[in-house]
């Protein structure tokens, strides 16, 4: 089973502000990366709205990754059931999802 947040970490990431230093050579590279993907864009963004959508979208294929691992791990473990059991197992998860 994975994790759940602690409190302390979900009450810093409700207000959390980032401030990034970058070095010279950072510097170009983000610039690059930011001209690369403006051209692709109508309206083009910021480096901070860049940064933020990069971050997230990391966050939020990790998000996907560890849904994944769980709900394959419920599936190995429900092939171990009787067929019974499995529907029954089934039955209980629909009607979480479906009250």
């Amino acid at each position: 089973m994975q994790e759940e947040p602690s409190e302390n970490l979900l009450s810093l990431l409700n207000f959390m502000n980032i401030s990034i230093t970058l070095d010279t050579e950072q510097t170009a590279a983000l610039d690059e990366l930011l001209a690369d993907y403006n051209a692709t864009l109508v309206t083009p963004v910021t480096a901070e709205d860049y940064l933020q959508a990069v971050l997230i979208g990391a966050v939020n294929d990790k998000v996907a990754q560890r849904f994944e691992a769980t709900a394959s791990s419920l599936v190995e473990a429900a092939r171990q059931l009787s067929y019974e059991d499995r529907l029954a197992l089934i039955a209980q998860v629909e009607a979480a999802v479906n009250p």
